[in-house]
């Protein structure tokens, strides 16, 4: 009687400690730091770098950014909320540059790039995105969206808001968009001057 009472015992005793293990663990897994990164974590990941290339250069000055993007010194009403412009090597040995700047414009960067059309942007809705831009890079929903043709420089510009997030890239040192070639100014000499086919008249005396 007593052997099946102590067998009863650690049954019972063997049911409640699984009973309990099992508990812990539904807790454990359900529990927030489980299931979720910590603040840490979640920092990390989102201000860590995520380029498509290693830049052997960054140039993060934003009014030197500002002025190899727009090919002008920025304004005092030029307020610059980021801005960035990558350089690297490509498998060739080909030197490729992106760069990318979210700026509250002034009304004469407008009139220069939009209005006027400086660097010949056109109404573009199928826009590639660029692959792995910066964590702040985000183009606004209701923009005006103007690219070139081949889309190495793309504007986003939300009027209502006077936002504008732009990108380009490109090879080299070649400029975003060439000028319009000047047409030379040839000089023509003077034609020679025909002398008459008789002798002017003598004056009597």
């Amino acid at each position: 009687m007593k052997a099946l009472l102590a067998i009863g015992v650690c049954i019972a005793a063997i049911a409640w400690i699984a009973v309990v293990n099992r508990t812990t663990a539904v807790k454990e897994a359900s529990s927030p730091a489980a299931s979720h990164p910590t603040s840490k974590e979640a920092t990390a990941s989102l201000t860590a770098p995520n380029w498509s290339h290693t830049a052997d250069q960054e140039l993060t000055d934003p009014a030197e950014v500002f002025r190899q993007a727009f090919w002008a010194h920025p304004s005092k009403e030029d307020v610059i909320e980021h801005a960035i412009r990558l350089h690297w090597l490509d498998a060739g040995e080909v030197s490729q540059w992106q760069w990318y700047i979210q700026v509250h414009p002034s009304r004469e960067l407008i009139e220069r790039i939009i209005t006027n059309n400086s660097f010949r942007l056109e109404p573009s809705s199928n826009i590639q995105p660029p692959t792995n831009p910066p964590g702040w890079f985000s183009p606004p929903a209701n923009s005006e969206i103007l690219s070139t043709p081949g889309q190495e420089m793309t504007l986003y510009f939300d009027a209502e808001h006077n936002l504008l997030v732009a990108w380009a890239q490109g090879k080299g040192f070649t400029q975003n968009v060439a000028e319009p070639p000047q047409k030379s100014i040839q000089v023509m000499d003077p034609p020679p001057r025909r002398l008459p086919d008789e002798r002017p008249p003598i004056p009597s005396s």
